[in-house]
């Protein structure tokens, strides 16, 4: 396992409490066909809470080089030489473009697309704000936008719509259902005893 550093490196505290592998590469081939394999880029993006293919695209952007996306052989192909510390200096700044609040500087930040703008939620301060678009980024981004676990609207609402659906017809037989109207009328319970109370 690669040695863990800050996800900010200006922070110099040895407990800070978001971490992420320092980026490892590996140099393949020779002449004009060399590459630079980032070994390790997906911890790194799980660790930033991006997808990997946001982080190689970057870097293409960055050093003006084609990349290659293969996420289910994980391996993130960069064309040219390039050394694990200019990428790391280049991920410091995709790290504050793209991930840390513009406001308390935390790492805690969601990616969500609205109107065709690009908004970093944080999570610890609920600041929303607004990523620049006139970066080449961000037009990648917006094609190709991050999947939510969670289903869209339209699957929700048929959802909700076939649970009330079968609710109504009795296929809910062991849950509790809430009893209405007066308490007087409901009658004897299982929690009535002689004591008064």
């Amino acid at each position: 396992m690669a040695s863990l550093i800050n996800v900010r490196r200006d922070v110099k505290d040895a407990f800070y409490r978001y971490k992420m592998e320092k980026i490892v590469t590996k140099i393949e081939g020779k002449g004009n066909g060399i590459k630079t394999v980032v070994v390790n880029l997906s911890s790194v993006a799980q660790s930033l809470a991006r997808p990997g293919a946001y982080v190689i695209k970057y870097f293409g952007f960055e050093l003006g080089a084609q990349t290659n996306v293969d996420p289910a052989d994980d391996r993130w192909i960069i064309n040219g030489s390039h050394n694990a510390a200019k990428l790391q200096d280049h991920l410091d700044g995709f790290i504050n473009k793209f991930v840390l609040c513009k406001k308390c500087k935390n790492p805690e930040t969601d990616v969500n697309i609205k109107d065709g703008r690009i908004l970093l939620d944080c999570k610890a301060c609920g600041q929303r704000s607004e990523v620049d678009l006139r970066l080449k980024l961000s037009g990648y981004i917006l094609k190709n936008q991050p999947k939510k676990g969670k289903k869209d609207k339209a699957e929700r609402k048929a959802a909700r719509r076939a649970k009330a659906n079968g609710a109504n017809k009795g296929e809910g037989q062991g849950k509790r259902k809430r009893r209405r109207g007066d308490p007087e009328e409901w009658g004897p319970t299982d929690a009535d005893d002689q004591d008064g109370w």
